[in-house]
């Protein structure tokens, strides 16, 4: 978190950091019913971010780039997970 907070020049101290972590999660943990928590995540983010006193833009770029870190880890693990299962399965000949 720390280093995109300064990747995007705001307020990176570890305080900062730690609340919006935290209370990130604890949105998250509240919020579970929402299938892929679509839409929940970037708003929380934006609504904590205001909370603190930073900008609600600042918020929704942390959000977005939280999705998008999601997105391509998910790409990662799936497509390692099809490499994985080729060499797993036997070839019929």
């Amino acid at each position: 978190m720390s280093l995109l907070l300064g990747w995007l020049s705001l307020p990176n101290d570890w305080k900062t950091s730690l609340a919006i972590e935290a209370f990130s999660g604890l949105v998250g943990f509240i919020i579970f019913v929402v299938p892929g928590s679509v839409g929940v995540q970037e708003a929380s983010t934006v609504l904590i971010f205001t909370a603190l006193g930073l900008s609600a833009s600042d918020g929704m770029s942390v959000g977005i780039a939280f999705r998008l870190n999601e997105i391509v880890s998910t790409g990662i693990g799936l497509a390692l997970l099809g490499l994985l299962q080729r060499r797993a399965l036997p070839r019929l000949e």
